[in-house]
């Protein structure tokens, strides 16, 4: 798996929708999907969201009497579990340790997508648009981008 474009940004970096396309044909090549390419014209929010709710469908979900499988690893072999929980041992009867993603990347107790320098995540799909900001002010997109970045990088698919 090879990154097209040049991942983490920096301040003063410009994005460009290019990058997007990037996040976008890398989740669909680990997670063997078929989302299509992010429009010219998008507003960068909607991306930075609609890239989330994609990220969020290859992980597992609760579906009413157990979990979904998980199918990507971390480097210990232990499958990613659903955001916002918990790393904990079992998904459910049966079934194996799992590892939050967010936890392992960020350390701290952090379980979700972060929308605010407070710390304040983004836990629910209804709060996974980031705050708005300024184009003058780029760099809270930055650090959106570059989660969505390192959450995709540690996909990796369980053969």
């Amino acid at each position: 798996m090879a990154w097209a474009r040049t991942w983490p940004k920096v301040a003063d970096d410009e994005i460009a929708l290019e990058d997007f396309n990037d996040l976008n044909d890398e989740l669909n090549l680990r997670a063997g999907l078929s989302y299509a390419a992010i429009a010219d014209g998008t507003n960068l929010r909607t991306v930075i969201q609609t890239m989330r709710v994609r990220i969020h469908g290859v992980l597992p979900a609760w579906l009413g009497a157990y979990w979904s499988d998980s199918k990507f690893l971390n480097a210990s072999g232990v499958p990613y579990g659903p955001p916002t929980l918990a790393t904990c041992g079992y998904l459910g009867a049966g079934e194996g340790p799992w590892q939050n993603i967010f936890e392992e990347l960020y350390a701290g107790g952090r379980l979700a997508w972060r929308n605010e320098d407070d710390g304040t995540e983004a836990t629910s799909e209804g709060s996974w648009y980031p705050p708005k900001c300024s184009l003058q002010d780029s760099e809270p997109y930055i650090f959106h981008v570059n989660e969505l970045y390192d959450v995709i990088n540690a996909l990796v698919w369980r053969f």
